[in-house]
């Protein structure tokens, strides 16, 4: 009798992990940001607003725009490019991001923000951490 053969998946190149890797990254900051403005569909307030709310909003969303826009485009890159000194800019990327969540997630510690946002903050310093060996390889 012929024993069945499980089949795993090959594990992907080096350009397919830095993508997923970034992807799921973006993926739970998206959630992250959607966790954060769950408040809005119950008509509570999130902030009080003040005479400088403007700017300080369009602040915030022109670095979430810079913030989302350059995992994008490393992803792109890495489709496209194996170069030495594009594998170095990611690795500071990479490392720069896991600095920005560290931060991140010490700020919302301090702040008592609800724990189901420090566990998603939690996770994406994780995968940072592993998207940052990947990068170093």
């Amino acid at each position: 009798m012929r024993r069945a053969q499980i089949n795993y998946a090959r594990p992907g190149s080096l350009p397919e992990q830095i993508m997923a890797l970034w992807t799921i990254f973006l993926l739970g900051t998206l959630w992250h940001t959607q966790l954060a403005l769950i408040p809005l569909s119950h008509h509570l307030s999130l902030t009080e607003l003040q005479p400088d709310a403007a700017l300080q909003i369009s602040t915030v969303v022109g670095f979430m725009l810079v913030f989302l826009s350059l995992p994008m485009i490393a992803m792109i890159a890495a489709a496209f490019s194996t170069s030495r000194g594009f594998r170095t800019v990611h690795l500071g990327l990479t490392l720069a991001y896991s600095l920005f969540n560290l931060l991140h997630l010490v700020l919302d510690i301090r702040m008592a923000v609800p724990a189901e946002q420090l566990i998603l903050m939690g996770c994406l310093f994780l995968i940072g951490l592993l998207l940052n060996g990947v990068a170093y390889r």
